[in-house]
C-alpha cells in the first residue's frame, strides 16, 4: 500500500511538471544579440606594460637561487570576441547577448621546470553594468595556467591600467612600499582574491614582482632582459 501511494505521487508530480513545462503562461527564455562596438586600447597603457621586447625574466628565493622564466610576445594588438550576458530584473526569462570586440595585448611568462604559466592580458573592455553606454577601460588581467590541463587557468590579478571613462572602479589602493626578500618595490598592487592560485605582487616598473612556488616558497624580481 505504501509502494502505491508513493507511485502515486511520483505520477502526480511528474504530471505537474509536465504541464507546467507546456503551460502557456510560463515565461518564455527570449534571447536578444546586440552588436555594442568595438573597443580600442589607448597607446598610453600599452606603453605601461613592462614586458614589451623582453624575453627573459628572473626571479631569486631568499637563498640567492635564481630561476629564468620566458616571456613570449603576441607581435600585435589583435581584436578579440566577447560576449556580455544581461539579464532583465523586470523582464522574467529576458536575456540580452551583447558582442563586441576588444582590441588586446597578450604575453606568456612562462617555466617549464617551475609547472608555471601566467598568462597576461591587457583589454579594452566595456563597462559591465552598463555596457550599452560606450563606457571604455584598459584592463590587465593575470591569469595562472594548470599544469594538468592547460585549458583551465585561474585569475590571479587583475587592474585597470587606465579607468578612462568607466563610471566607477574596481582597482585597490597601491602600496607605496613593498619589500620582498631583500628588495624593497614600490606603487605595487595586489589582489585580495578568495583561495588564489598564486598570490602575485605586480607593478608597471617591472611586472610580476612575486609569486609562489608549487612548494610554496617566494620568489621575487631580480632581473629582465
Amino acid at each position: 500500500m505504501k509502494n502505491l501511494i508513493k507511485i502515486s505521487l511520483c505520477l502526480s508530480v511528474l504530471v505537474f511538471f509536465t504541464s507546467c513545462l507546456n503551460d502557456d503562461n510560463m515565461p518564455q527564455l527570449n534571447e536578444n544579440i546586440v552588436e555594442i562596438g568595438a573597443f580600442k586600447l589607448l597607446q598610453s597603457s600599452l606603453d605601461k606594460l613592462p614586458y614589451t621586447d623582453k624575453t627573459k625574466v628572473r626571479f631569486a628565493d631568499e637563498d640567492g637561487n635564481v630561476v629564468t622564466f620566458n616571456i613570449e610576445e603576441t607581435e600585435d594588438v589583435f581584436d578579440l570576441e566577447k560576449q556580455l550576458v544581461k539579464y532583465s530584473y523586470f523582464e522574467q526569462g529576458d536575456t540580452v547577448l551583447l558582442n563586441h570586440t576588444s582590441e588586446t595585448k597578450k604575453f606568456v611568462v612562462s617555466n617549464e621546470s617551475f609547472q608555471l604559466t601566467f598568462n597576461l592580458t591587457l583589454s579594452a573592455n566595456p563597462y559591465a553594468p552598463d555596457p550599452e553606454n560606450g563606457y571604455v577601460a584598459d584592463v590587465l588581467n593575470i591569469f595562472c595556467v594548470d599544469p594538468d590541463n592547460s585549458l583551465n587557468a585561474s585569475q590571479v590579478f587583475y587592474h585597470e591600467t587606465d579607468n578612462r571613462t568607466w563610471p566607477s572602479t574596481w582597482n585597490p589602493d597601491p602600496l607605496d612600499e613593498l619589500t620582498l626578500i631583500d628588495s624593497t618595490f614600490t606603487e605595487v598592487y595586489n589582489n585580495d582574491f578568495v583561495m588564489p592560485k598564486n598570490v602575485i605582487n605586480f607593478n608597471y616598473e617591472f611586472g610580476i614582482l612575486s609569486f609562489n612556488g608549487v612548494d610554496g616558497r617566494l620568489w621575487r624580481f631580480e632581473n629582465m632582459e
